[in-house]
């Protein structure tokens, strides 16, 4: 008896053995790294280095609650162009989990970004950062991404509760910057404000990731010295999602707010105000929001107001729609209040909105919308509220033109001017009210010039406006009113 439960011990004791060969190891569990605080902020900076390199992948570096942590010269050698580098998963997070710290460059100190995200043995970087301001970082010469530069394909970056100020790009990027075929940028309840570019584009964030997710954040007084002072988006692979967040008071030659150069785009909740696309020569173009369709966009409950465009020839002081050449372009606004914008300058077309496209395939839908007190001022500007110039189909319902203002000599059009691009222009109503807007005495009219037909489908109006509703427009729709 004594044999066989010794034999059925050592069976048993073998065939656990033999087990635990083919079972994995439990995972190790990943560390919290604390980067101290110092009186010298400096000091602060090299403890938050020396954190970051120790760390493993998958784990938290944290700071100190209201910490400077600072970099100048004596932590970051001349030859880097980085303060810090992400080669690995990691979050970087405040020890409250709800106050901040604050990243920043000594601004005395030689040009260099703040973060930069790579590649590591490990496969591409990966950084959340939450609760913390990244500030002052100023490329070399060439350099893109002040703030924060995703680098290489697949890296990724999340924002949560964070701030990037301040920083400066010589080329693209001056907050942030992802390179082409970077796996995603998330931004989080996120302040992008401040930053700004010498020569390119993307002053607040230029990016080419895969996605890139703005969630309750605001990109505030960014500075682009050529397109999208907030957001410039330049790949046709990207998809971009705004969501319930604000641009205001960026600047740009095109694309104030933001230049959308293909991909495709959904937004929502959002407001794009007091941007500012100026250019000398041949007039700044989207002052709010440009769009070069290339994939489908959207934009729905949202407010496209208070927005210029300005010098001769400017185009689309709210929105600037503009052709990528694509068989698939298409545009849906929905629920969106368009109004307050100018154009300023000779020439000035669509003080609200512009509409260029070569492509007849092209799709354009506005839906229960508004578009009211804007304007186009300076002398020969038309369209004040809504300017196309378009070879494909254009369609409203239950759209508002109204109290929009033509002003200077020769100008014309307060309401809608509409000159088809081509034979297969279509130009089609549904519901759609053209009242009071004005322009000057001649050239007439004042509400809706067409050089097509408008395809009527009921419940459409011009009336009130002045100097004529549709008077001396080549073509007179039936819907059109009280014609003197």
């Amino acid at each position: 008896m004594n044999l066989q439960r010794s034999t059925r011990a050592a069976t048993v004791g073998a065939a656990l053995a033999a087990i635990s060969l083919f079972t994995a190891p439990t995972p190790a569990h990943a560390a919290t790294i604390a980067a101290a605080c110092n009186a010298n902020p400096i000091t602060a900076g090299t403890n938050l280095k020396n954190a970051i390199a120790s760390a493993a992948t998958g784990d938290t570096v944290t700071l100190v609650d209201y910490c400077i942590y600072a970099f100048n010269d004596s932590n970051v050698p001349a030859a880097d162009e980085s303060a810090l580098t992400i080669d690995k998963t990691l979050t970087i997070d405040t020890v409250s989990g709800a106050n901040t710290a604050t990243i920043r460059r000594i601004t005395t100190a030689h040009d260099f970004r703040i973060i930069n995200i790579t590649t590591g043995e490990g496969g591409p970087g990966n950084l959340t950062l939450n609760h913390t301001t990244v500030q002052f970082g100023s490329t070399l010469a060439g350099g893109e991404g002040g703030g924060i530069r995703l680098e290489t394909t697949g890296t990724m970056l999340r924002t949560n509760n964070a701030t990037v100020e301040g920083n400066k790009a010589s080329r693209r990027g001056g907050g942030i910057f992802a390179v082409l075929n970077s796996g995603s940028v998330e931004l989080n309840n996120t302040l992008v404000r401040d930053n700004a570019t010498d020569t390119n584009d993307g002053g607040g964030m230029y990016t080419n990731a895969a996605t890139t997710d703005v969630n309750g954040s605001t990109f505030s007084e960014n500075r682009a010295r050529t397109g999208g002072g907030g957001i410039y988006v330049a790949n046709a692979a990207t998809m971009l999602m705004v969501h319930n967040s604000t641009f205001k008071n960026n600047t740009s030659e095109d694309g104030g707010g933001l230049l959308v150069n293909g991909g495709a785009m959904n937004m929502d909740h959002t407001v794009i105000t007091n941007n500012l696309a100026s250019r000398p020569g041949v007039g700044g173009a989207g002052g709010g929001l440009m769009i070069g369709l290339g994939f489908p966009a959207n934009i729905t409950d949202s407010q496209i107001t208070g927005n210029k465009a300005t010098g001769n020839g400017a185009n689309g002081g709210g929105l600037n729609v503009t052709t990528a050449g694509a068989s698939n372009e298409s545009l849906r606004v929905e629920n969106t209040d368009i109004s307050g914008n100018e154009t300023i300058g000779a020439g000035g077309r669509g003080g609200g909105v512009m509409i260029f496209g070569v492509s007849a395939s092209r799709m354009l839908d506005f839906e229960n919308s508004t578009i009211s007190g804007n304007r186009a001022a300076g002398d020969n500007s038309s369209g004040a509220g809504l300017y196309r110039n378009d070879a494909g189909t254009t369609t409203l319902g239950n759209v508002s033109i109204t109290d929009n203002t033509a002003s200077g000599t020769g100008s014309q059009v307060g309401g809608l001017y509409n000159v088809g691009f081509g034979g297969n222009s279509v130009l089609a109503f549904t519901g759609v009210s053209i009242t009071d807007n004005t322009a000057p005495a001649a050239p007439a009219p004042g509400g809706l010039y067409t050089d097509t037909a408008v395809t009527d489908n009921g419940g459409n109006s011009v009336t009130g406006n002045s100097p004529t509703n549709c008077t001396y427009s080549p073509v007179v729709p039936g819907f059109c009113t009280n014609l003197p």
